[in-house]
């Protein structure tokens, strides 16, 4: 059965209220804690209302554009099937030895795979966050309530996104969590694999903790796909914690169908001496929104947050990054590129804040963006906040379209155009990739970019065949 609904908040308060209903057992444990926390959440939720345009961080990004008519499925949940698991999918994510596997945003225990060593916790949140449990398999309860307390305000309010990230408190019925103890190093990426059917409620809401302990190291791969061509909201914040001296090499790739609407909220807590290097890949959804908010909170932490955005047809998407330098000699990269198609669009907003007590901090931001299509446009902000003077910060931003020299260099040699193309914005991307130092992640990241430039491919043939020019 299908029904068409507003996007609105009333649209988000008919899942509140069936999930504040299941808390009213007597057997529901951790009740009254779970009830306050998400009526808290949902009740700011409300205050704050679904942004537009009237609002400065949100007047490039339409929502009412993607959920106007939105058809929603509305049937229960049904189990996800191995044979209907795109063989794609398969070959790219089961690489590495450990693995979850969501559908529709709760756990698929049948298809998620891995032998968990001692040092190691990874578990679904579900059972914590429906109440059916009072903590997580080796972690008390009052662990993890402290966990997903403790980055709940950090640094929201500048992007006026508040709202999604309390929804997604409110709302959030499964998840994950990584717990890595101190000291010990993993081999080969945790994968969390994520997938989108036409089954099931259509605003997805997942909530994941990941906690690297002191002086560990890990690298973990969350991956979202989808199924079909329904339209659905995703909604789905993660909180990293990297211990002092941890390491952690952090993928999170959408590569879906083009109809649904990624909120994408990742929140990070760095102490001394630790460092993340994470990347965020972008090709798929009908509009997306990409938050980053990284504090660096203890002296010596490194983050390099880089990002690829590979857009076509009408896709957009909205990427806003927050760096927090908050002690001395911190230090912070970023290179975030896009290639953008047809009539995509991508926006970004970076930002460098640094604290006054954040002396010899050293900080780089760019944005650099490559047009492929006439209709195609890139937006892109760099902000500096600076209270310290003794630091370096820089950022730039470029926005153009294929040298044509390079082009006619590659045809001259017999390469048809559209390959020559791809082959050029395969280039382009081709440091950001480096970026990261995993070789699976790597590996990945080539297969799931291998996918999108084969669409790209066989878009530009087909326009071609049928007498378009293609202007490069």
């Amino acid at each position: 059965r299908k029904e068409i609904m507003n996007f609105n908040m009333e649209f988000y308060e008919n899942s509140y209220r069936l999930i504040d209903a299941s808390y009213q057992g007597s057997e529901v444990i951790n009740g009254n804690w779970l009830k306050k926390f998400r009526k808290e959440a949902f009740g700011e939720a409300h205050r704050l209302g679904i942004p537009d345009r009237k609002i400065e961080s949100w007047k490039y990004t339409n929502l009412q554009k993607l959920t106007k008519d939105m058809t929603f499925p509305v049937d229960l949940d049904h189990p996800l099937t191995l044979k209907e698991l795109p063989v794609e999918i398969n070959k790219i994510v089961k690489v590495s030895d450990i693995g979850l596997v969501f559908f529709n945003g709760h756990w698929m225990e049948a298809l998620s795979w891995g032998d968990f060593k001692e040092h190691l916790l990874v578990q679904p949140l579900g059972s914590f966050l429906q109440g059916k449990t009072e903590g997580v398999f080796g972690l008390a309860g009052e662990e993890v309530r402290g966990w997903l307390e403790t980055l709940e305000d950090i640094d929201l309010s500048r992007h006026d996104s508040a709202v999604f990230a309390k929804l997604n408190s409110a709302l959030a019925t499964d998840g994950y969590l990584i717990r890595v103890s101190p000291k010990a190093s993993l081999v080969g990426a945790i994968q969390i694999v994520n997938i989108y059917g036409d089954r099931g409620s259509s605003d997805r809401a997942q909530r994941n903790l990941l906690i690297v302990g002191d002086h560990a190291k890990a690298a973990v791969v969350e991956s979202h796909w989808g199924l079909s061509g329904v339209r659905c909201l995703t909604n789905t914040v993660t909180d990293l914690f990297l211990g002092i001296g941890a390491q952690l090499e952090y993928l999170r790739a959408y590569a879906d169908s083009g109809n649904n609407f990624h909120y994408g909220l990742i929140r990070g807590q760095l102490f001394k001496n630790a460092r993340l290097n994470m990347c965020n890949l972008n090709s798929g959804g009908a509009i997306g929104r990409n938050e980053i908010h990284i504090s660096l909170e203890g002296e010596g932490a490194e983050v390099c947050a880089n990002g690829l955005a590979l857009l076509a047809g009408e896709q957009h998407l909205d990427v806003r990054t927050t760096i927090r330098h908050l002690e001395p000699h911190t230090m912070s990269r970023q290179l975030y590129k896009g290639v953008l198609n047809d009539s995509a669009r991508n926006v970004f907003n970076g930002k460098i804040f640094i604290g006054s007590k954040a002396q010899k901090v050293d900080s780089s931001q760019l944005n650099k963006n490559l047009l492929l299509g006439d209709s195609a446009e890139a937006d892109t902000k760099p902000e500096l906040e600076v209270y310290a003077d003794d630091v370096k910060a820089t950022h730039g931003a470029t926005v153009g379209q294929m040298n044509e020299e390079e082009l006619f260099y590659l045809i001259s040699r017999g390469i048809d155009r559209e390959t020559a193309t791809a082959m050029l914005a395969r280039a382009f991307i081709e440091d950001v990739i480096l970026k990261m130092s995993d070789s699976s992640i790597i590996l990945q990241m080539r297969k799931i970019i291998d996918l999108n430039f084969d669409n790209f491919l066989e878009a530009m043939k087909a326009r071609i065949s049928e007498g378009e020019d293609i202007e490069i």
